[in-house]
């Protein structure tokens, strides 16, 4: 070690010289190690008294540092350890290993003439700076150190004074490890116990231990079981009394053999009643300490601690038991009075709640001499432990079914003195706690020392009600709408409670009389004289059962039914209102209160007043959204999906302005109400009688090929009268043609006749060529119950009469005379085949001429129509507004009208799903199924709409959603072949439906589909899915851009409420996965522009596509599937001129399709007629050759026949 003085600190002494300003030091260690139980210092000492040179020191005082200065030694330099070696203060791991380490080394010094001498010269200088320095080296540096700077070396090494004392420490467990020899075994067999999980309470460091029972020490033999005394200052803890133990067990560390492994006694101190316990688990021992000391060994080295016999230690016990407490106990109330204390509970631990609690509760400690049975009303200290243990009181509480216990108070005190009495526990408790018996249970006080061996004082003080009456509470939760009720029924069984003043529940001994009445408004009330009282079995409650309602008057108070029960107790001098709701009861009859009108029951007829109302058995309206099915036979009720319907908010189905009669004329009609399979209500009617009649007359026979003309066929009611309403009017909307047909010959029923006034007149009716009965029926087009049949008998024309002078033909004109040459010259047979041959020619083309003339009236008839529908249309529009153009009537593309128009798709499952709903054809798994994609929402405009279908594709729009994929596998069943069985699932559906269903289908299954799993917009009741916005490279958002598809259709209720077991909606599952991400945008121009933000598509309102992946959709489509538009800022009067314009729309289209179908029949016909003319023409030209080649007998009627162009087979 190298000391300096600072520069500035440099001084002179009187003779000029200057004090040394460096001084150097060696320090040398030297470890004493113990052996065989013996510290070798100890040793020595002992040497030295023996050879006379004994210094008067022993190895607690032994001096540890020697000093020599120039190699002299310093006689009287006898320091003690410095400062850096003692670690008899420290804490830490191994603290106790190195206390006792530390005291086994010696340090010699050797010092230069740096160091100053005392005149001595045998110690060194006490006020020089370098000794105080080297004395203190170790402590903090004081303020006299700070003038001196230390340097350390050791082995050629510079250490900080951190270093330094590191490096000691850890020489010193190295030098107790390799040399020290604490105990070498003891004298039994060890137990070995390795890894013991206690080391800090057993105060080893070592892994492995070996527990003996007996030890050898000090040529002394000390065992288990033997009766100690440690003197006090013998170990750390121990410092203010001696301690009194019994030995239990001798730890030695490390295995037998091992040096370095240390000593420890285990002892149990009187008054310890959990003592080291040695166990063997499984195998292995364990040693717990409990609360037994663990020593070290060298208190028996020390002399500190000695061995007592039996009377020394029953004295001590004895004492010991005279100074610990043995119970805990309470003053009584007059010994609370004699101190001048309120602080006593009452005699009786029963009391009536609001009793005021003591002041103060004083406990104390009980000696073991102390006797219950002698227990004076007096005090004596005696009696009273005097400790300075700390009392803990617990206050719980309990109800009075002793559950729910909880803790009111914990107080913990020390003890104090009051008038001469020590050893008093005086706890406050009425001050603290002045309702404390106001509450009904049980109290519990319980009071305990932790560090003593008295077990807790517990006392309960019961709280009954007290008997004043506070009020009357019904039980459990009477809010709305916990209970709800129908007429007819029960309510649930409810508890009524009596409560005292501190709201305590008191006991019931009786049952006390009760009367219930039901208050609907402050003017009706009724009584209720159906119920059954009864106690509780614990006595605290009245359980009122079975109380049923039975009244006619809930209509005063629909339509929440909000009623108030009230239950009287005790001659109605306390009622408890009970708020509850009475809705009516099952529906039970049905009353109709307008009657149909029988004589106006025509078919199409719109009933305008008929209303419904359905009632329970008591006669009250029934709830509002009571489901009822209806079976109609010959009604209809339009837009109705289903068969089912909801009664309104008065209890009724008005079906005013609804209720359509279907069935034709003279036709059984009825009006069945089912409600829970159970038909409740059935009305029968028969529709007003009609009959279509001829009223011109016909002939019996007529001749085939002829036309019947100016056929007159009317309409009559059941008095015989014509029927004027049967007047076919296009403009009106009412179309009443006739139509002829026949089973039995071809006649063109296409054609319709018109009805004007109640007749209809046939101009001409063209018969067929053949001869034989005619059959034919004339019926209404649209009421094919009116019909009547006619039978005609067909003759040929009769033949020529060769006894006349004459043969007439068909248009009258004469042809041969009997005395003409050609019967003279025999050539009568070449004269009849020609004369056939120009009738049948003539026939032929009379056929063809007059299809062409019905043709051309047909058309002339259409053509007007469209003319008419054309005016009507302009009509219409010019009573619009200017901005409501024709083009935007598609803004009327109604939910009602893309479902009329899928159904119209006769052989799609679509198709058959929505004709099977609304007819009540309910499949098992019809529940399951959502819908149709074109019908689960809505958009906002028609170009939207068109493009999203277009880019959906018919067969996904189309496409039927089912909730679950075994709902989607039931829609189609298979046969053992494998193939489509058409008896079960959606096929038979179709069948029953007389529909089929051909070709694919898709079907969607939402519970399949992977939902979008971002965000959703919470507070849009839309649920919109949250998505980034796109941008463009340059960070802008791209012109044009709308939206996300899957954004922009707007769901519709119930589907907008809809949600998978997952909880996702169909926003989430079904449009996300039919559009994705696909963008929107105003125009194809800005669309293009936009291409590198577009990764899932995006459609253009104009028609642009572009799908994913590089693809480009071109073309045009005018899908006639797509969503349906939403319909905003349209009143009602434009609303239905529109939905007229649209009708008419519909019916144009119609008409033209008509006149494009008619106008090529026509042209077809001309050219047939044309044909045969020219035909004809030629006939004429040639049939004077024809006649001389036929008298010339060289010449055959063949070769007549072939010379007029006409088939050799014509000739008979």
């Amino acid at each position: 070690m190298r000391f300096s003085l600072k520069k500035e600190k440099i001084s002179t002494s009187a003779s000029g010289s200057r004090a040394p300003q460096i001084a150097n030091a060696r320090l040398k260690c030297i470890y004493f190690p113990i052996r065989q139980g013996k510290e070798n210092i100890e040793r020595i000492l002992q040497s030295l008294d023996a050879e006379g040179c004994g210094v008067g020191e022993n190895f607690e005082n032994y001096s540890r540092v020697s000093i020599r200065r120039l190699g002299r030694l310093l006689p009287d330099a006898r320091w003690a350890i410095l400062p850096f070696m003692d670690f008899r203060q420290r804490k830490g791991d191994q603290s106790h290993l190195l206390k006792r380490c530390c005291l086994r080394v010696k340090c010699f010094v050797e010092t230069d003439a740096g160091f100053n001498p005392m005149p001595s010269k045998t110690d060194l200088a006490h006020h020089s700076p370098f000794s105080i320095a080297l004395r203190n080296f170790g402590n903090r540096p004081q303020d006299k150190e700070k003038d001196v700077e230390i340097e350390i070396h050791r082995d050629g090494k510079q250490l900080t004074p951190v270093q330094l004392e590191r490096e000691y420490r850890e020489w010193l467990l190295l030098m107790h490890h390799r040399y020290d020899e604490e105990i070498d075994s003891g004298e039994d067999p060890p137990v070995l116990i390795v890894n013991p999980l206690n080391k800090k309470a057993l105060g080893i460091s070592s892994d492995v231990i070996r527990v003996h029972q007996a030890l050898k020490r000090k040529e002394l033999l000390w065992k288990s079981g033997q009766k100690i005394k440690v003197l006090k200052g013998a170990y750390a803890g121990c410092y203010k009394n001696n301690v009194y133990a019994t030995i239990e067990y001798f730890l030695i560390e490390g295995f037998e053999g091992d040096s370095g492994g240390e000593a420890r006694i285990i002892c149990r101190p009187l008054g310890t009643e959990n003592g080291c316990e040695l166990s063997v688990k499984g195998g292995t021992p364990n040693l717990n300490i409990q609360d037994s000391l663990s020593l070290p060994i060298s208190v028996i080295d020390s002399g500190k601690c000695i061995a007592i016999n039996d009377s020394d230690w029953e004295r001590q016990l004895e004492k010991h038991n005279q100074k610990t407490p043995s119970r805990i106990d309470l003053l009584n109330v007059k010994q609370c009075h004699w101190l001048g204390i309120d602080g006593a509970f009452p005699t009786s631990l029963t009391i009536p709640a609001g009793q005021n609690p003591p002041d103060d509760i004083v406990a104390v400690f009980r000696p073991s001499s102390f006797e219950v049975s002698k227990v004076s009303n007096y005090l004596d200290q005696k009696d009273i432990v005097k400790t300075n243990l700390e009392m803990l009181m617990k206050v719980q509480y309990r109800t009075e079914n002793h559950r729910d216990a909880k803790q009111i108070n914990s107080l913990r005190i020390a003890p104090s003195s009051f008038k001469g009495f020590h050893g008093l526990y005086k706890f406050p408790l009425g001050v603290k706690f002045p309702h404390l018996f106001k509450k009904a249970g049980a109290y519990t006080f319980s009071f305990s020392s932790e560090h003593s061996r008295c077990q807790n004082y517990n006392l309960t003080i019961t709280v009954v009600p007290s008997e004043k009456v506070g009020k009357w509470q019904l039980l459990g939760d009477t809010r709305f709408p916990s209970y709800s009720v129908r007429a007819g029924s029960c309510f649930p069984p409810f508890s009524i409670a009596c409560y005292d003043i501190y709201d305590n529940r008191m006991s019931f001994t009786s049952i006390p009389d009760l009367k219930i009445t039901l208050g609907m408004n402050e003017y009706l009330s009724v009584d209720v004289v159906k119920m059954k009282p009864s106690l509780s079995s614990d006595k605290l409650a009245i359980v009122i059962e079975d109380v049923m309602v039975e009244t006619n008057g809930l209509d005063s108070i629909r339509p929440n039914y909000a009623a108030t029960l009230m239950i009287y107790i005790q001659d109605e001098s306390t009622s408890i209102p009970l708020e509850c709701q009475v809705t009516p009861g099952a529906l039970h009859r049905i009353e109709v209160s307008s009657q149909l009108p029988g004589k106006q029951l025509l078919p199409g007829f719109v009933i305008e007043q008929f209303v419904l109302e359905m009632f329970d058995v008591y006669g009250n309206h029934v709830e509002e959204g009571l489901e009822v099915q209806f079976q109609l036979n010959g009604f209809s009720i339009p837009g109705l999906i289903g068969s089912k319907h909801k009664v309104d908010n008065l209890g009724r189905i008005d079906l005013g302005g609804l209720l359509k009669v279907t069935a034709g004329y003279g036709k059984q009609v009825s009006l069945s109400i089912l409600h829970g399979d159970k038909v409740t209500f059935k009305q029968a009617f028969q529709t007003e009688k009609r009959e279509l009649r001829i009223s011109s007359s016909i002939p019996e026979h007529c001749l085939a090929g002829s036309t019947l003309e100016n056929i007159s066929f009317e309409v009559i009611d059941s008095t015989g009268d014509v029927d004027g309403t049967f007047h076919d009017d296009e403009k009106c909307g009412r179309f009443h043609t006739l139509v002829v047909k026949s089973e039995s010959h071809q006649i063109d029923d296409s054609i319709r006749y018109a009805f004007k006034h109640g007749r209809c007149n046939i101009a001409s009716l063209p018969l067929p060529q053949t001869e034989g009965p005619l059959f034919f029926k004339a019926f209404h087009s649209r009421y094919t119950e009116l019909y009547c049949d006619v039978e005609i008998s067909l003759v040929h024309a009769p033949n020529v009469d060769t006894d006349e002078n004459e043969v007439q033909s068909s248009d009258g004109k004469l042809m041969l005379l009997q005395n003409s040459p050609f019967f003279n010259n025999g050539n009568v047979g070449n004269l009849l085949a020609l004369v056939k041959y120009d009738e049948g020619l003539k026939s032929e083309l009379c056929k063809h001429g007059e299809r062409v003339g019905k043709l051309e009236n047909y058309l002339k008839t259409l053509n007007n129509r469209k003319t008419d529908i054309e005016l009507y249309m302009s009509e219409l529009q010019d009573s619009l507004e200017p901005d409501l153009l024709v083009k935007d009537l598609d803004c009327l593309s109604t939910k009602e009208e893309i479902t009329k128009l899928i159904k119209g798709r006769g052989h799609s499952a679509a198709s058959t799903l929505l004709c099977s709903i609304a007819q009540g054809h309910w499949m098992d798994v019809m529940q399951d199924v959502v819908g149709v994609v074109a019908l689960l929402g809505t958009v906002g405009s028609v170009k939207l709409s068109r493009i999203l279908a277009e880019y959906l594709g018919e067969d996904q729009m189309v496409a039927v959603v089912c909730k679950s994929y075994e709902v989607a596998r039931a829609l189609e069943q298979y046969d053992h072949k494998g193939e489509v069985d058409s008896r079960l699932g959606l096929h038979a559906e179709a069948t029953a439906l007389s529909k089929s269903i051909s070709g694919r289908f898709l079907v969607v299954c939402l519970e399949d589909i992977r939902p979008y799993l971002g965000g959703v917009e919470v507070n849009d009741p839309q649920r919109k899915l949250i998505l980034p916005a796109p941008r463009l490279l340059s960070g802008n958002y791209p012109p044009g851009f709308i939206g996300y598809a899957v954004n922009l259709v707007n769901l519709e209720h119930p589907h907008i409420d809809y949600r998978t077991e997952s909880g996702h909606g169909l926003r989430e599952t079904l449009f996300y996965r039919l559009f994705s991400k696909v963008q929107v945008y105003e125009t194809r121009e800005e669309m293009e522009n936009a291409r590198n933000c577009i990764t899932h598509g995006a459609v253009s309102l104009d028609g642009g596509i572009l799908r994913k992946n590089g693809i480009i959709s071109l073309g045009f489509r005018n899908p006639e599937i797509y969503f349906p538009v939403q319909i905003t800022n349209v009143s009602p009067k434009r609303k239905k001129i529109m939905e007229q314009i649209k009708e008419k729309q519909l019916e144009l289209r119609t008409t033209l399709q008509g006149i494009n179908v008619a106008s090529e029949k026509l042209d077809r016909a001309r050219h047939k007629f044309n044909r045969k003319q020219k035909q004809y023409q030629k006939y004429l030209d040639n049939i004077d050759d024809a006649i001389n080649d036929t008298v010339t007998p060289s010449t055959t009627p063949s070769q007549c026949t072939q010379r007029l162009g006409t088939p050799s087979k014509v000739i008979i």
